[in-house]
């Protein structure tokens, strides 16, 4: 390929350049379209950061995970008619930030807590631990959404 560059004709080198000028001047714009359009891979990327990550458990009725988060998030249950106690815990202190208990009427999806964004500005990312606890019997789909458009679940009445 390269030999028969170098044999070619004065016009076709001028016309291969010119090409390839107007090809790398052209990567701006389809860029700028690509962004313009809400491209996946790139409206993803102005997104913060929600990874869960499911820990492994021997507990029957208890599911464990890990959730680094930098904006508010919603925690979704579906799969199971029984109520679900939930306790988030802040990795970076030992203090419990919240726990509650949701009771699901239907097996349907439902929020069962919204967790807030973190409001410390030297940590704008959060971790934290997150502990479902629910009827061993079933095994529920357990879901972190940021913006679930979900109805929320009923608190469970304590006695």
């Amino acid at each position: 390929m390269l030999s028969r560059f170098k044999s070619a004709s004065p016009k076709l080198k001028l016309l291969l350049g010119l090409w390839i000028a107007v090809e790398i001047l052209s990567i701006p714009a389809a860029a700028g379209f690509a962004w313009a359009f809400g491209w996946p891979s790139l409206s993803q990327a102005s997104e913060s950061p929600l990874v869960a990550e499911h820990l492994e458990t021997d507990i029957p009725g208890t599911s464990h995970y890990v959730v680094t988060y930098s904006s508010a998030f919603d925690i979704a249950v579906s799969g199971t008619t029984h109520p679900v106690h939930v306790k988030v815990e802040d990795a970076h202190s030992e203090i419990e930030t919240v726990s509650g208990c949701a009771k699901m009427v239907s097996p349907s999806p439902r929020v069962i807590k919204t967790v807030e964004a973190p409001v410390q500005p030297d940590r704008p990312i959060g971790t934290l631990f997150i502990t479902v606890t629910h009827d061993a019997d079933e095994v529920p789909d357990i879901e972190f959404k940021r913006f679930a458009d979900l109805p929320p679940a009923l608190p469970c009445q304590l006695s």
